[in-house]
């Protein structure tokens, strides 16, 4: 390339076609709340056979599981869960109205202590 009006050459670099990486796998935190998660990841990781050197072995096991981690995170969620969260769901709306109740009748009260002290002004 030429120079145009800098004491540097200019210089252009070819590395290949880069294939970018569509999604980067991320571990969730809440996965390790579910009873049922150790298990799961302890029988996934007992069911890879792989052959080679040790950390050969242990690179390919964590590619798998990263496999079986997308794969069940991707999943409809089964009628248990379903269920549980709809009772969440209704458990919430319960206190959310009781919340409610008990600030009206706070605001009722303070009403009832103070009146409506604006009415001095005119």
């Amino acid at each position: 390339m030429p120079r145009v009006t800098s004491d540097h050459s200019p210089i252009m670099l070819y590395c290949g076609d880069w294939g970018q990486n569509k999604s980067y796998f991320k571990f969730e935190n809440w996965w390790l709340k579910l009873d049922s998660f150790e298990g799961m990841v302890h029988s996934w990781w007992s069911e890879f056979v792989v052959e080679g050197c040790p950390d050969y072995k242990l690179s390919m096991k964590l590619k798998l599981l990263k496999l079986k981690l997308r794969e069940w995170n991707s999943r409809q969620l089964i009628e248990d869960e379903l269920m549980v969260r709809a009772t969440i769901l209704v458990e919430l709306e319960e206190l959310a109205k009781i919340e409610e109740s008990r600030w009206r009748q706070k605001s009722r009260i303070l009403w009832l202590k103070q009146g409506d002290n604006n009415t001095r002004f005119f």
